[in-house]
C-alpha cells in the first residue's frame, strides 16, 4: 500500500513527511516529478521560513505552512481521484502543478512583509486572500511559469475568500480549469474539518482572531462581511457544528461536491477525511457548554 495512501496529513510522527507525500502522489499519477514542482516547494518552504528577502517568517500558528501542505495534499488527492473517475478528461500533470501551486500560495497573504514587527499576521484575516493572490502572480511572473498560470492561481485562490459568494466568474477558465479551480476551496475546508488535530489547532485560529479584532478597533472604519466576534477558543468549537452545516457543507455542495474524489482516490479503503470530518462534528456537538 502505498504511503500516500496509508497517511492523511503532512505531520504525522513517524510517517512520510508533507513533500514525500505530495511527490509521491505526483510520481504515481504522472510518472514523474516536475522539476517546476519541486523548486516551487522548496521556494515556498523558503518563504514560510523567513528565507525571501520580502517577508518575515510566518508567525500565525494555525494558518502556516503545514496547513498550506496538508491542502496541498488534499487537493493532490481529489485531482487523483477524478483523473481515476474520468479516465477520458484526466487533469495533466501542468494543471495539476498550477493547482498544487495554488494550494501553497492560498494563505502565504498572512506572512508579514520584512520589517513589520506589528503582529504575527492575524491582522490580515481581512486581507489575506488578495495578498497571497498578489505573492504568487508575483512569483509565478518572476520564476518564468506561463501567464495562463498566474491567472489560473489567482483565481483559484480567490475562491479560498469564504466571505465572499462561491458564484465568482470564472469566464477566464477554461471548463478543465474551472473544475480545478474549484477544486482548492474544496480541499480547503475538507482539510481543515477533516483534520483529526483540528481541536488543538482551535487555539492557534482564535489567537489570530484576537489580533483581527485589536486592529479592526485601530482602525475604526467599517469592515466588509467581517468575521464573527468570537469571545473564546471555545466558542468557536462550540458553533463547529452549526457552521459546517450552515456554511461548509453548502459551499461544498456549491463548488460541485469534488470531495466526492477522495472516496475514488481511497478506493476500497475507508476515506480519513470522512471518518474524521464524522468524528471531529460529533466531538464539536458533544462539548458545547463543557
Amino acid at each position: 500500500m502505498d504511503a500516500e495512501h496509508n497517511n492523511q496529513h503532512s505531520t504525522t510522527p513517524g510517517q512520510p513527511d508533507g513533500k514525500e507525500l505530495l511527490f509521491g502522489l505526483t510520481r504515481s499519477e504522472y510518472g514523474h516529478l516536475p522539476p517546476r514542482l519541486e523548486k516551487l516547494l522548496a521556494d515556498v518552504a523558503d518563504l514560510y521560513a523567513g528565507r525571501w528577502p520580502s517577508h518575515e517568517a510566518c508567525e500565525v500558528e494555525y494558518h502556516d505552512f503545514v496547513h498550506a501542505l496538508d491542502v496541498a495534499l488534499a487537493v493532490a488527492r481529489i485531482m487523483a481521484g477524478w483523473n481515476r473517475a474520468n479516465p477520458d478528461d484526466r487533469i495533466g500533470v501542468e494543471l495539476y502543478t498550477w493547482t498544487v501551486a495554488a494550494a501553497l500560495f492560498h494563505d502565504a497573504g498572512y506572512i508579514k512583509d520584512k520589517g513589520d514587527r506589528d503582529g504575527h499576521g492575524g491582522k490580515f484575516t481581512i486581507t489575506h486572500v488578495r495578498r497571497g493572490m498578489t505573492m504568487a502572480e508575483e512569483y509565478l511572473r518572476r520564476s518564468g511559469w506561463p501567464e495562463r498560470a498566474a491567472l489560473f492561481v489567482a483565481t483559484a485562490i480567490a475562491l479560498t475568500d469564504y466571505r465572499q459568494p462561491p458564484t465568482m466568474d470564472l469566464g477566464r477558465l477554461n471548463a478543465q480549469e474551472r473544475i480545478a479551480a474549484r477544486m482548492l476551496p474544496t480541499a480547503d475546508l475538507i482539510g481543515q474539518f477533516g483534520d483529526k488535530h483540528y481541536a488543538a489547532k482551535i487555539d492557534g485560529l482564535f489567537a489570530e482572531f484576537q489580533e483581527m479584532y485589536a486592529h479592526q478597533q485601530q482602525d475604526q472604519r467599517p469592515t466588509v462581511n467581517p468575521v464573527p466576534m468570537f469571545r473564546s477558543a471555545q466558542e468557536i468549537r462550540n458553533t463547529i457544528d452549526e457552521f459546517y452545516n450552515n456554511f461548509v457543507s453548502p459551499r461544498l455542495a456549491e463548488f460541485g461536491h469534488l470531495e466526492r474524489y477522495l472516496d475514488v482516490f481511497y478506493g476500497q479503503q475507508a476515506n480519513p477525511y470522512r471518518t474524521n470530518i464524522t468524528a471531529n462534528l460529533n466531538k464539536y456537538r458533544n462539548s458545547k457548554g463543557s
